[in-house]
């Protein structure tokens, strides 16, 4: 008979950026169940012929009252939950209980070992906002003695050990993307990638980034490095991809020291290798690697474009220095234009860097790869 899980995710975090890993599940036999209150969750259940179940919304939103209302409610909330492990044990025979989010971590991880239901917690790279509050990392170390923690990069494994998570929860399983996504990108920037890429083969050399511009990022020290370097490299230009609150912000900069005409800021894209394939170097931005700056960095990799990232955000796992990329030692304007140049000038040394970054993603991060050592588990 096929297992059955079910995927809570009723948090901050997105489970939908795992959309291949759920397939790739649902393609080896396996049934999956989602609950949760998000629309685009229920949206994508819809559209994959998934179950669905809402969630309530009382205390999952990430804010501080939301916190607050947890503790005080947490009895309640308890008892709750025992009802509804209950349910999906008896009335749909899940055998697999995957949490994203603090929130059903706490409240569905005792009730769920109790009921002989295996737990499997995600614990996606980047800032986790429930650290902050004291009582709900004490009630997540309470109960992770009851779960399998998976992680995906050693940076998070670090943080768990200085909670003090026991280790023999923890499994790291590298992350992967899907080789055989679509490449077509209809939209009014597709023929700007297109111009882009016959411009950068005979008049640019194009820095490019894949960001999200809410969140905290390195942008500004990249401007700084593409400023310095122009002294030696005077044709460059660097796109960035990706949108949020800091736009505005970063477009001004931009203008301020002088380079405005040689950035462009190009928003979301859904079909990333037609502006990849117009990067001479792509430099990851991000200043926590999320699983999704991992993906990205992933993703530039298998198109064969020579990549620098920053020594401890996150990218380490991946990057060999020297190797399959560029590791910034100290992420300064200096050193960072010091390896664009680098690479710029090394001709051996980007074709090094482009054909061992395709080799590793094929032979350690696709998402197939990922999903045999996540199955193992299971």
């Amino acid at each position: 008979m096929a297992k059955k899980i079910l995927i809570a995710n009723t948090g901050s975090q997105n489970c939908l950026q795992f959309k291949d890993l759920f397939n790739l599940f649902s393609i080896n036999g396996y049934l999956l169940y989602f609950y949760s209150q998000k629309k685009e969750i229920k949206k994508y259940c819809e559209d994959s012929k998934y179950f669905f179940k809402k969630a309530g919304n009382l205390t999952y939103a990430n804010t501080r009252l939301s916190k607050i209302l947890f503790i005080i409610l947490l009895l309640p909330l308890l008892l709750f939950s025992l009802t509804t492990i209950l349910i999906y044990k008896i009335k749909y025979k899940i055998d697999i209980f995957i949490c994203f989010d603090w929130q059903e971590k706490i409240l569905f991880t005792p009730w769920a070992k109790l009921c002989g239901q295996k737990i499997i917690w995600i614990e996606c790279p980047g800032p986790n906002k429930s650290q902050s509050n004291f009582f709900i990392r004490a009630l997540t170390r309470l109960v992770h003695k009851h779960a399998q923690i998976i992680i995906f990069n050693q940076k998070t494994k670090d943080k768990l050990k200085t909670e003090k998570y026991k280790i023999e929860h923890i499994q790291l399983v590298p992350p992967g993307i899907n080789l055989s996504q679509s490449l077509r990108q209809e939209n009014i920037f597709h023929d700007l990638a297109k111009t882009k890429n016959s411009e950068n083969k005979n008049n640019f050399y194009t820095l490019g980034t894949i960001v999200d511009l809410n969140k905290e990022q390195e942008i500004e020290i990249i401007l700084g490095a593409i400023k310095k370097a122009l002294s030696v490299i005077p044709n460059l230009q660097f796109i960035i991809i990706g949108d949020g609150t800091e736009r505005k912000n970063l477009t001004w900069l931009a203008k301020k020291m002088g380079i405005g005409n040689l950035v462009w800021f190009v928003g979301e894209q859904a079909h990333l290798h037609k502006w990849l394939n117009s990067f001479n170097i792509f430099i990851t931005a991000a200043k926590n690697a999320s699983f999704t700056d991992m993906q990205a960095l992933l993703h530039a990799l298998s198109s064969g474009i020579p990549v620098i990232t920053p020594y401890n955000h996150g990218f380490d796992d991946i990057i060999n220095d020297n190797i399959n990329g560029l590791i910034a030692e100290k992420l300064d304007s200096d050193t960072l234009s010091s390896a664009i140049i680098k690479i710029n000038q090394d001709k051996k040394l980007a074709e090094k860097l482009s054909q061992n970054g395709k080799i590793t993603v094929t032979e350690k991060y696709t998402d197939k790869i990922m999903a045999e050592n996540f199955i193992k588990l299971l």
